[in-house]
C-alpha cells in the first residue's frame, strides 16, 4: 500500500512519506509506519525487561536464602523449599526423591494430609510502558487420587497493589487434572502465559503461586514449582 503524498512547491514536486495513510496495526508496540520505499510496514518499538530469572534477578530458582527464599514471601505452613540431595528429600509427599529443576532447591505447595492454604509470592514493579508479562516456570504436579472428591487445587494469580486479584487466575490446576501415577517428571515451562498488564504499567503487582488442599490421608497432592522467569514487554 502506498503511503506517500505528492507535495509541490513552485512547480517542483516530491513524494513525502506520512504514517497517517497507513492502516492501524492493532498492536501498540508494533505500529504501522510509512517507508517511502517499502510502503506501510509494522515497526517494532518494544523492549524487554527481566523481572525474575533463575539466577540473578528475583531468585526464580529459590537458591538464595532459606525459608522463605530471598525475594519471596509465604503464607501458610504448607509451603517449603527443600534441598533435594538425599534419597528422601521430601518425606510425606508422593515422591521419595524430587530433585529441583534448576539448582538444588524447589518450591513445594501442598504435600501434607491436612486442610490448608499455602501461597508463595513476589512483588514486581512494572516499568512504565509495560504491555505484557511473559511468565514461565517448570512444574511437577503429583497426586494420590485424581478424583473429583479430591479438592486439592493450584493457581497462578496476579494481585494488584491492594492485594486484590486481577481478573481470573492465569493458571488453574486441580487434582483431577493430574495423572494419579505417583512421581511425575518436571514439565519444562509447565507454566507459560502472557497476560496483558498494560492497565498496571508503572504500578506494583504481585505474582502469586497459591494452593489449597483438603483434609484426607491417601489423597495427598504435591505442587512443585521451580525455575520461575518473568519478562516484561515494554513499548518505548
Amino acid at each position: 500500500m502506498s503511503c506517500t503524498v505528492e507535495k509541490c512547491t513552485n512547480h517542483v514536486c516530491s513524494h513525502v512519506a506520512t504514517d497517517s495513510l497507513c492502516s492501524p496495526s492493532g498492536n501498540i508496540c508494533k505500529p504501522s509506519k510509512c517507508d517511502a520505499v517499502a510502503g506501510c510496514k509494522q515497526v517494532d518499538i518494544s523492549t524487554q525487561a527481566t523481572l525474575i530469572d533463575a539466577d540473578t534477578v528475583g531468585n526464580g530458582s529459590f537458591e538464595l536464602g532459606s525459608k522463605p527464599a530471598t525475594g519471596w514471601s509465604e503464607v501458610g505452613k504448607y509451603w517449603l523449599t527443600r534441598d533435594c540431595v538425599a534419597t528422601s528429600c521430601i518425606p510425606g509427599s508422593n515422591s521419595t526423591v524430587m530433585k529441583a529443576s534448576a539448582g538444588k532447591v524447589l518450591a513445594w505447595l501442598g504435600g501434607v494430609p491436612d486442610a490448608g492454604v499455602g501461597e508463595l509470592s513476589q512483588t514486581l514493579t512494572l516499568p512504565a510502558g509495560t504491555q505484557t508479562l511473559h511468565i514461565q516456570a517448570d512444574t511437577s504436579f503429583q497426586t494420590q487420587k485424581n478424583i473429583a472428591a479430591n479438592a486439592d487445587s493450584f493457581q497462578l494469580r496476579l494481585m494488584d497493589a491492594a492485594y486484590v486479584q486481577i481478573g481470573s487466575p492465569l493458571v488453574t490446576k486441580s487434582a483431577v487434572d493430574i495423572p494419579a501415577t505417583g512421581a511425575r517428571p518436571w514439565a519444562a515451562n509447565g507454566i507459560d502465559v502472557t497476560p496483558d498488564v498494560s492497565a498496571y504499567a508503572g504500578k506494583i503487582v504481585t505474582l502469586s503461586f497459591w494452593s489449597s488442599c483438603d483434609t484426607g490421608a491417601g489423597s495427598i497432592t504435591d505442587f512443585y514449582v521451580d525455575n520461575v522467569r518473568v519478562t516484561a514487554t515494554i513499548c518505548k
